[in-house]
């Protein structure tokens, strides 16, 4: 699964800058849940689900907001900064899509209708496919700079919760096609070999070395183990006694902020 990343920006000059002007963290937070509320009643009214707030997403966005007040400028990546997908992730945000928007205005509100009044800026704000929010903001002179980084973020699951889970929902399928479970064993060896996935490509010879007797190998990437692969749905159907799994978490901008490689083989 690809990182979908969007990359928006818009200029809205209101006024000349002045003099830094101080602003406490408690005026900062309290303009970003103002923005934030402003965001989900904008949901609310267009029909499409609210944003859930999320604080690795807004560590992100307060940094970033915070280098744009101090440049006196908008970007999503300024020099020697790391991309913004990248910055979310450094946060352990797990997620298989992003995209930000970032705006300057005098108030909170002046953000919002910013935003809202510029259709690129507007589909981020209501696109159903992301279900978190995080927003920065920071202060220089009169004006404020706003970061909103949307992400469709992945409960965090560990190696084991994603091997049970697709040991259960591949026993839930074979039941369905009127099959009998199979036993299922967690194998270490699977599993540090799925961990090499992130450095090399595992073939299939690989796996049989340490899988005497399998008559079917699977590797694949997954995000969400509730969404098993064509390969495993097509194996669910044939006759088969017991499998093997190892799974192991592997970050990758190419895949997913979220996948884990998987590694099953199967025994009749």
């Amino acid at each position: 699964m690809k990182v979908i990343t969007s990359y928006l920006w818009l200029v809205a000059t209101l006024g000349l800058f002045n003099v830094a002007a101080v602003a406490s963290d408690a005026d900062l937070r309290q303009a970003e849940q103002q923005i934030f509320q402003l965001a989900n009643q904008a949901r609310e009214d267009a029909g499409v689900e609210p944003l859930q707030w999320n604080e690795q997403a807004a560590q992100a966005a307060r940094a970033h907001a915070k280098m744009m007040a101090e440049k006196q400028a908008l970007s999503h990546q300024f020099s020697g900064e790391p991309a913004m997908r990248e910055r979310m992730a450094a946060t352990g945000l797990r997620f298989d899509s992003v995209a930000e928007n970032v705006a300057d205005a005098e108030s909170a509100d002046g953000v919002h209708q910013v935003l809202m009044n510029s259709p690129p800026h507007r589909q981020n704000l209501l696109n159903p496919k992301y279900n978190s929010l995080g927003i920065g903001v920071a202060k220089n002179g009169d004006q404020l700079f706003v970061v909103q980084d949307f992400a469709h973020s992945i409960s965090t699951r560990t190696s084991e919760e994603v091997e049970d889970e697709v040991i259960a929902d591949f026993n839930r399928l074979r039941v369905s096609h009127g099959l009998p479970e199979v036993t299922a064993t967690k194998s270490q060896d699977l599993r540090k070999l799925a961990c090499e996935g992130k450095q090399r490509q595992v073939h299939a010879r690989d796996v049989l070395n340490i899988s005497p007797g399998a008559s079917r190998v699977m590797a694949f990437t997954l995000s969400d183990p509730s969404k098993l692969p064509e390969s495993l749905l097509n194996a669910s159907r044939e006759p088969a006694g017991r499998i093997g799994i190892g799974a192991c978490f592997a970050p990758n901008p190419s895949t997913s902020y979220a996948a884990f490689w998987v590694l099953v083989t199967m025994y009749r």
